[in-house]
């Protein structure tokens, strides 16, 4: 997983290449801000995301039909807990995620959440996860 700090386009004009850093493990989240997160779908499997994952992720795994389809899902959630620990200052795999009416994602938990919200993209083998407090995102 890589820090909140977006990469521009290398043919924008007059950009620069910027590239991804560590996220820090205890991250400050102003009301301003908006962090994004990249992760890699393709990532070696890590013990972590298996303490991180729920028993509701794991079922939703197994609905999967295709393996890569099933292991991306759980790096993606899995990583998803991860960050959100972060912030939270929690365990992940203890997080309560709930879906709302149209398959997003939130915290379940409105006192605990500390106005977090959040927004995970994913496409092939690459997802986004952008993070702000107090307001929505995407």
């Amino acid at each position: 997983m890589l820090a909140p700090k977006a990469q521009l386009p290398a043919r924008a004009a007059g950009a620069e290449r910027q590239s991804w850093q560590r996220g820090p493990v205890s991250p400050d989240l102003s009301l301003k801000d908006l962090h994004i997160w990249r992760v890699s779908l393709d990532a070696p499997w890590s013990w972590s995301f298996d303490e991180a994952l729920s028993l509701d992720d794991r079922m939703r795994a197994d609905r999967f039909r295709f393996e890569s389809d099933r292991r991306r899902f759980c790096v993606a959630r899995a990583s998803l807990r991860l960050i959100l620990a972060r912030y939270l200052n929690a365990k992940p795999g203890r997080l309560q995620l709930e879906v709302g009416d149209y398959g997003k994602p939130f915290l379940a938990d409105s006192k605990s959440s500390q106005g977090i919200r959040f927004n995970l993209s994913h496409s092939h083998r690459l997802a986004l996860i952008a993070i702000v407090r107090d307001r929505e995102v995407g």
